[in-house]
């Protein structure tokens, strides 16, 4: 009797493990437009540098390279080495342009976009890929957002991309509290990519101003 009882308790036991092994993770129950929202007012205010590797593909050619983007309140520096091509590039945009320099020479356009496309074979608006390196953007211009169980964005449909969110990790310094930011980001549109591979965040710390 004792032996089959303790067996009937095992077999108990391992319906109750397996049950829990197959549960599916816990859907996040926030508003998505809430914490978008919430998460594009911290950031906006917040300048920041990224490094990493980018690639990019039309769907026809690929390519790939190491990005150094100064992410400013204002303005936007870019530097992009891509080894294969034997080509380096350094973009500057703000609100009156956009300039690219190749080391040769320096072409000017009204968007960054148009300078970017003949280097990752499509044009794509550099504020998207700002917003979307942040896992942030503007609430009226997305189509669909869904969260991940610790609320925050894990797919993301804006303009045509569907865009993916992942291994978020936590940034800080002195001057600004903890946020947290996507080191995984990948867009696709039709054929048409592009993978950020993030190596590091950093905020950047505004400089004092010349005493007088």
């Amino acid at each position: 009797m004792k032996q089959t009882r303790f067996a009937v308790l095992l077999a108990a036991c391992a319906l109750l493990v397996s049950g829990c092994t197959t549960l599916p993770p816990a859907a996040s129950r926030a508003n998505p437009e809430a914490v978008l929202a919430e998460r594009s007012a911290q950031l906006q205010s917040i300048a920041l540098t990224l490094s990493g590797r980018v690639g990019f593909s039309d769907g026809r050619q690929a390519g790939s390279g190491n990005l150094q983007w100064e992410q400013g309140l204002m303005e936007d520096r870019i530097e992009l080495s891509v080894p294969l091509a034997g080509a380096r590039y350094r973009l500057y945009s703000s609100a009156s342009g956009a300039t690219l320099s190749d080391g040769r020479q320096d072409r000017r356009a009204s968007n960054a976009g148009e300078l970017l496309k003949p280097i990752i074979g499509f044009w794509l608006a550099l504020d998207h890929l700002r917003h979307w390196s942040r896992a942030s953007g503007p609430v009226d211009d997305v189509v669909s957002l869904v969260l991940s169980a610790e609320d925050e964005p894990q797919t993301l449909l804006h303009d045509g991309w569907t865009i993916e969110f992942r291994d978020y990790r936590s940034i800080a310094n002195q001057t600004v509290l903890a946020a947290r930011l996507p080191f995984k980001i990948s867009a696709r549109r039709d054929k048409q990519t592009l993978k950020l591979s993030v190596q590091s965040w950093q905020v950047q710390i505004p400089s004092s101003p010349d005493p007088a």
